[in-house]
């Protein structure tokens, strides 16, 4: 739906399939959003698993974070925070380098505006 109708007639007019046309025109046309989307998904998923660490495991960042609160070692728990911290930041950085090296087209459009 978001792919503008214009883009599929031109490809209609210059004899395009439907199979081509799926996969020259509406794929790539929304890849963008699903990079995007996978983006968003990373950051909540983080969270997630952090979470679950924090309620049931008895190994990794949260489980240490959670220990740490039990015997009042705050150095341990903000070296927790700022190891998740640099990680979600880490995988943003390589999810906005992915989309630039993919779609270099949409960088030099937005910038237009």
């Amino acid at each position: 739906r978001q792919v503008p109708s214009d883009f599929i007639e031109t490809a209609k007019t210059l004899g395009g399939n439907r199979k081509k046309i799926m996969w020259t025109v509406v794929l790539r046309q929304s890849l963008p959003g699903y990079v995007d989307t996978c983006r968003q998904m990373l950051a909540v998923s983080w969270t997630y698993l952090v979470i679950a660490e924090i309620v049931a495991a008895s190994d990794g960042i949260g489980a240490m974070m959670m220990r740490a609160k039990r015997f009042v070692h705050v150095d341990d728990i903000m070296a927790g925070i700022v190891t998740i911290g640099c990680l979600g930041l880490l995988f943003d950085a390589a999810f906005r380098l992915f989309y630039r090296v993919c779609f270099p087209y949409l960088k030099k459009h937005a910038n237009e505006n």
